[in-house]
């Protein structure tokens, strides 16, 4: 189920968007703080927002959100995992015949 919030803001502050869809741009930034904030996947924020993921990075960038946000034992999980599989190609990977 959906819920719609409102807010308020000042004319003056209002008029400096003049026809740009301001629903859209609250709903982007607060995608964006969802996402910055770990509330929401960076998969759920495309589907919100209505993007694909390379979409989505873009706008994170945009926002200033870190695409790979890992702490350094979840980095470390990750580089461990990367490494394994890594290994795991590197046997199963032909060799183009000599000419």
């Amino acid at each position: 189920m959906a819920r719609s919030i409102e807010v308020s803001l000042p004319e003056d502050v209002l008029k400096t968007f003049e026809s740009e869809d301001l629903s859209a741009k609250a709903k982007e930034a607060l995608v964006m703080t969802l996402v910055r904030e770990h509330r929401v996947s960076q998969g759920k924020a495309a589907e919100l927002l209505g993007v694909s993921r390379y979409q989505l990075v873009d706008l994170m960038a945009k926002h200033h959100v870190r695409a790979f946000d890992y702490g350094g034992e979840e980095l470390a999980h990750e580089v461990r995992a990367a490494k394994e599989l890594a290994g795991r190609w590197k046997g199963r990977r032909k060799k183009p015949p000599r000419q």
